[in-house]
């Protein structure tokens, strides 16, 4: 993929020049290089293709809020594992955006053409495993996270489609390692990297198969709540609708909101808020990440939100809360 780094109210920011000393640690030995710097910071993105498969490292050093420009040649799903910072994919036409965020991996149908990737002002450094349509159909298509995603792609489908968040594990980091760490010549390059890529692919497949099934238990097990909280408390960072978690629990919509009301004494929307507005707190009290960032993390739309909506709950604003820190 391509990318063109703009400033918010600049223009494109000039790309090129040797890699620094200071960066020459992150460098992949067998990938090609991109270095580029300017008053927003400065970025090393590196890239690696064979076969149907790619890998590219891409780390943002940001003095300034920025928006990234990526450019997809053709449809691709993406492995995106996100070692350090947060990220917001805007929408190119009507539809969600995705919030990514640091230390998870994230199964990512991305289509052809210009996406916009909003980044805050701090350091970024992620991982994407690219995988080709025509490779993934040769994988088990009874994994239903992928089979969704090829239906994605083959539908055409404009808009970017992701599949839930998972932890990035200390044996997913270990995966990693050795796949940036990988000093083979080639063919056996090629054949390394691929047996870690689907390995990497398959083991998020299974978790989130797992983690659908310890769901379903829960619920049958008479402990709702606790399984429901904890669902929405592990993806804050999406675009949660009552349709959509019901569809997750095997649930109807009226159902769930009448469990809302009845056990939970709050409507579906209300709940979502306050959990949203308590991890905000939390990170806002435990952290130095900037507002925009934790806006990103918690689901709100913009850091503007997350104030407004923060000064309602506890009648004082973030800087407020920091300084009181």
């Amino acid at each position: 993929m391509l990318y063109r780094i703009k400033r918010f109210h600049a223009g494109p920011a000039p790309a090129g020049g040797p890699v620094p000393i200071h960066l020459r640690k992150r460098i992949i030995p067998f990938a090609d290089q991109v270095y580029g710097r300017d008053e927003a910071g400065e970025w090393l993105v590196q890239q690696f293709d064979w076969n149907g498969l790619g890998l590219e490292q891409v780390w943002f050093g940001l003095q300034q809020d920025c928006r990234i420009e990526v450019h997809s040649p053709g449809p691709v799903v993406v492995l995106l594992c996100l070692m350090q910072g947060a990220f917001l994919l805007n929408r190119r036409s009507p539809g969600p955006d995705h919030s990514f965020r640091e230390a998870t991996c994230s199964l990512v149908y991305v289509p052809a053409g210009a996406h916009r990737v909003r980044l805050a002002r701090q350091d970024h450094s992620c991982l994407l495993l690219r995988y080709s349509l025509h490779w993934l159909d040769r994988l088990d298509t009874s994994y239903p996270d992928i089979r969704e995603l090829l239906l994605q792609a083959r539908s055409g489908n404009p808009l970017c489609f992701r599949a839930p968040a998972a932890p990035l594990t200390r044996p997913v980091r270990s995966r990693i390692r050795e796949i940036l760490d990988c000093r083979e010549e080639s063919p056996q390059r090629e054949i390394f990297l691929e047996m870690h890529m689907k390995s990497l692919l398959l083991h998020y497949t299974r978790y989130l198969a797992a983690r659908r099934r310890n769901q379903v238990t829960g619920l049958r097990n008479g402990h709702r709540a606790e399984t429901i909280t904890r669902y929405l408390q592990e993806n804050l960072e999406e675009k949660l609708t009552i349709n959509g978690v019901s569809r997750v629990f095997g649930v109807s919509s009226t159902y769930l909101k009448q469990f809302f009301r009845s056990q939970l004494n709050s409507s579906f929307h209300r709940f979502l808020l306050e959990l949203r507005l308590q991890e905000a707190h939390r990170l806002l009290s435990s952290t130095e990440e900037p507002v925009a960032s934790i806006a990103q993390q918690c689901g709100f739309s913009d850091h503007s939100h997350l104030i407004r909506r923060f000064k309602a709950r506890f009648g004082y604003g973030p800087s407020e809360l920091r300084k009181k820190g």
